[in-house]
């Protein structure tokens, strides 16, 4: 299986690496050799969430709207139908 796989597993270590260079790299590395269908959707939320770099959430956000997977269910967000009372009279 390739969640196995130990680059991958190399890259999901480095996209939390303490230097910036390392984890721009990593997120790059994730697309570039289609490891897109193995990144958990709340993998790259938690990593937005943690970072205040410009070029890493444009890299994260470009990674999120290329992957599969339905952010909405993780989080519910204000358009997921859920809650709220958004057009109700």
């Amino acid at each position: 299986m390739r969640k196995n796989d130990s680059f991958y597993r190399h890259l999901l270590h480095e996209c939390q690496s303490a230097d910036l260079q390392h984890r721009l790299e990593a997120l790059e590395d994730l697309r570039r050799h289609e490891y897109l269908d193995l990144v958990e959707a709340q993998f790259l939320l938690d990593r937005l969430n943690s970072t205040s770099h410009w070029q890493e959430q444009t890299a994260i956000l470009r990674l999120m709207s290329q992957i599969d997977h339905d952010l909405s269910a993780h989080g519910g967000g204000p358009y997921s139908g859920r809650g709220g009372s958004r057009g109700s009279p």
